[in-house]
């Protein structure tokens, strides 16, 4: 099963921490029993959930913030307190906090600046000046 943590976003594949970030999830929840508290499915038809787990009762999403792994994903936010868990985060640098700012880019930022290899630009913003390919026989 394909489940996006909810309410937070972490580095992409190339950006800077994300190899920290995600040998912190699987930290958190490797041969683990989770629970799941399902907030929706995406647009991409995954499952978005707040991950819990249960021989503990940690929030995995909020662990994720707090030890500075992971932005609050401002636009999907439900839970207010994790703000303040990237606040804390931020002011004493854990995590992705303790790089330089230039190289802190918020994944949906990121992701902005650098499309997947393969993926059009939508029809309104295609270049209506670049050359047409032409076939010859």
């Amino acid at each position: 099963m394909e489940v996006r943590l909810g309410e937070i976003d972490a580095p992409e594949k190339d950006q800077p921490h994300a190899d920290a970030a995600r040998a912190a999830l699987r930290e958190l929840i490797l041969d683990r029993e989770l629970e799941l508290r399902v907030l929706e499915k995406d647009r991409y038809g995954r499952t978005v959930a707040r991950a819990y787990v249960q021989s503990r009762r940690l929030d995995v999403n909020a662990l994720l913030v707090s030890q500075g792994h992971a932005w609050v994903y401002r636009r999907h936010l439900r839970d207010a307190a994790l703000l303040d868990l990237e606040r804390a985060a931020r002011e004493a640098q854990r995590g992705l906090w303790a790089l330089p700012e230039t190289q802190r880019a918020p994944p949906w930022t990121w992701r902005k600046a650098h499309p997947p290899a393969g993926r059009k630009e939508p029809a309104a913003t295609q270049n209506v000046d670049k050359p047409v390919a032409s076939m010859s026989r």
